[in-house]
């Protein structure tokens, strides 16, 4: 511990950084930083947000349903499908759209705020450990968890989904799976830039993705994008497979959305170090 804090205090004397002395916290076992209880080696929602969140009474204007999914939305790297589980509240925010609360949305409003009482978590990254990333497809949304090993056992390190506009719904399957792999690893390249690192996948075919024939410009454009990063494909029976699984199958009624990156909602963790250096391609 007191190697760390020195090897912090080099760095900050190093660039002529300083600090105050009465906003310091040092040897705690747990602290509130930016939104965030972190202890040992877990990140969570700070209790104040959560019971917020939980008292949150039902919107009935789009500002109102805008603070909540900001509210809410800051956490979605911890929250499982966030992308799902907002989608049908998303589209009472958009321009044109009437707001009309149905029970449809008051039925997701309760299950994002269900979701809080879990008091979801995940791992902070140790960067001396490999990374696996779990990727998987349906015809509704794309998934990926970011994992880590932790005695004998794989934990989230953050998630990542996304709904599928009606155009990339059409995509063939393998293309869909390659498409769940190229944005998963776009979402948490800060990790995995410059790692070897497992692709987790259940489709057999992309195990030789690299000898896709004749590949259209857009997969060209993902074939190339990956080819930045150093990993291997590791192939999974699809029951295996089960949380991606849920990630990307986990919604039930659906509606079109644009491709933007609010939509995408894309999340990563906060990262402090980073390993941004030369990179062969694999």
């Amino acid at each position: 511990m007191h190697n760390k804090i020195r090897s912090v205090l080099d760095i900050l004397i190093k660039y002529n950084l300083t600090l105050s002395p009465e906003k310091c916290v040092f040897f705690k076992s747990t602290i509130d930083y930016l939104g965030f209880k972190i202890s040992h080696n877990k990140i969570q929602p700070i209790t104040s947000n959560i019971l917020k969140i939980a008292s949150f009474q039902p919107p009935r204007t789009v500002k109102q349903a805008r603070r909540f999914l900001g509210l809410c939305g800051f956490y979605r790297s911890l929250i499982p499908g966030f992308a799902e589980l907002t989608e049908c509240l998303t589209q009472l925010t958009r321009k044109n759209v009437p707001f009309q609360w149905t029970p449809t949305h008051q039925e997701a409003f309760k299950k994002l705020q269900d979701v809080f009482f879990t008091k979801p978590f995940v791992r902070l990254p140790d960067w001396d450990k490999p990374f696996v990333l779990n990727t998987d497809a349906s015809g509704q949304a794309i998934s990926g968890i970011l994992l880590q090993e932790h005695e004998g056992k794989l934990h989230p390190i953050s998630y990542y989904s996304k709904t599928l506009s009606n155009s990339e719904r059409n995509y063939p399957a393998i293309k869909l799976d390659l498409f769940a792999i190229y944005k998963s690893v776009h979402a948490f390249k800060t990790y995995l830039y410059n790692t070897n690192f497992k692709i987790l996948t259940d489709s057999k075919p992309l195990l030789h993705y690299k000898k896709i024939a004749s590949p259209t410009d857009i997969v060209s454009r993902w074939l190339l994008y990956l080819s930045e990063f150093q990993f291997t494909c590791e192939h999974i029976l699809g029951k295996e497979n089960t949380l991606a699984d849920f990630l990307s199958r986990f919604p039930v009624n659906r509606t079109e959305i644009s491709n933007t990156p609010q939509d995408e909602q894309e999340f990563i963790l906060p990262v402090i170090e980073t390993h941004c250096n030369t990179i062969n391609a694999t």
